[in-house]
């Protein structure tokens, strides 16, 4: 899952970069007249069109991860604290 999550991130990040030069190019031959800023977050818009729902999932996975993490040292602690109580 790890991998996968990474390999999205990579796979978004380098849409992010050919959609910029995608639209820097353009605006290098006067196809368009944007600014760097709207160039930047038009790629980033595009990007997240087509990456977002991935990402999210990516997201709401380390989130469940991190509740079973959590969970799993509550039962630890709670068996530690138990034997702690049958001993005395």
């Amino acid at each position: 899952m790890d991998y996968d999550a990474s390999k999205t991130e990579i796979e978004y990040d380098l849409y992010r970069i050919a959609r910029y030069e995608h639209w820097k190019n353009k605006k290098s031959k006067g196809e368009i007249k944007r600014t760097d800023k709207e160039i930047e977050m038009e790629a980033k818009k595009e990007a997240l069109k087509k990456y977002g729902d991935q990402l999210l999932w990516k997201k709401l996975a380390n989130h469940y991860k991190l509740n079973i993490e959590m969970l799993s040292q509550r039962r630890i602690d709670l068996a530690v604290e138990n034997k702690a109580l049958r001993e005395a």
